[in-house]
């Protein structure tokens, strides 16, 4: 059950981040909270600081451009009130100039964050929600480091510093959902990943609903990416295993046989 952000309780929640232990007179890592609650911000901070974050509060869409350029954070809390439509303009905005992650507080169901967002928070929520859900962005935000941009193909590029796809130079518009799944292949071009991975890192979900959620995901991508010169999906289909995503040639992925019947 979630509780009221209004409850002065903090529960202890598991994270991993921040693992890189700072030594004396170093920095914490930096999260900027940007939320119009000056409440709400202060929860966010008390649980935050307690997993090992420099916690930086603001709440306006100045300050948050502001601190976003100056201060280098690895990554941003921002509520879909702050900006109130225009919040998804304004996150692709800071996305474009920063490295940090973006976790958006929805408080209310209005605006569709598609691909502006690495995730969402909904409010209230549950502390160890909370946390494992900063957790696991500032994870991914790190593996964006070191693979920053994915080519899989020449007329096919998917951006995961910018959560952008373009296709032949034109940009193509995809959901959040459509993108999380094509992020999770693109981390691992040219291997099959199998179904669990994949409704793990995306819908935090593996029951036998959601393949059917994978499935309908994987359709609309293929519809949205078409075909390479020579006639090939970009995703390959292994039925028994998972999907992946082809780093070129029509046989760069190996995919097991289909089973009998």
């Amino acid at each position: 059950m979630r509780r009221d952000w209004r409850s002065s309780e903090v529960a202890e929640a598991p994270s991993q981040p921040p693992s890189e232990e700072p030594g004396r007179g170093q920095r914490r890592p930096l999260l900027v909270v940007a939320d119009l609650d000056p409440g709400l911000r202060l929860l966010l901070k008390r649980i935050l600081t307690a997993t090992g974050y420099e916690v930086r509060l603001v709440g306006s869409i100045q300050d948050l451009a502001a601190v976003a350029s100056a201060e280098k954070p690895v990554g941003l809390l921002v509520s879909t009130s702050l900006a109130g439509g225009q919040t998804p303009q304004l996150l692709r905005s800071i996305r474009a100039r920063s490295d940090a992650f973006v976790l958006g507080l929805v408080t209310e169901l209005a605006f569709n964050l598609d691909e502006s967002v690495d995730d969402s928070i909904p409010v209230p929520f549950r502390d160890d929600e909370l946390v494992l859900k900063v957790a696991k962005a500032h994870r991914r935000a790190r593996a964006r480091q070191k693979k920053a941009l994915a080519f899989i193909h020449d007329a096919l590029m998917i951006d995961l510093t910018l959560n952008e796809v373009s296709l032949n130079g034109r940009r193509v518009s995809l959901s959040r959902l459509e993108f999380g799944v094509l992020r999770v292949l693109a981390e691992n071009e040219g291997k099959i990943v199998a179904h669990d991975q994949i409704l793990r890192e995306v819908w935090h979900d593996r029951s036998s609903g959601a393949i059917g959620k994978l499935r309908h995901i994987v359709h609309l991508l293929r519809l949205k990416l078409g075909y390479d010169d020579v006639g090939h999906s970009f995703i390959v289909t292994d039925s028994r295993a998972g999907y992946g995503l082809r780093s070129g040639g029509a046989n760069s992925i190996h995919v097991s046989p289909s089973p009998r019947g």
